[in-house]
């Protein structure tokens, strides 16, 4: 993550944050979902699962950091 920001879930409620510097691995197969700039995945280890705003990711090969 290249800032702070809150995850989502598909219905738009607020489940958790990010912060600069976390790991978010973006599903490949992104789920038909409301948002149109955010991506669906996991924080971190997979503690956290949700949608985070895709101009917040960096990415780092096939992960995006």
């Amino acid at each position: 993550m290249t800032d702070d920001g809150d995850v989502l879930d598909a219905s738009g409620k607020d489940i958790g944050d990010v912060t600069k510097g976390d790991r978010f691995n973006v599903e490949p197969d992104q789920p038909a979902h409301p948002y149109r700039h955010r991506y669906h995945g996991t924080v971190g280890d997979g503690d956290l699962t949700g949608y985070v705003d895709q101009d917040k990711l960096h990415r780092t090969g096939s992960v995006c950091a």
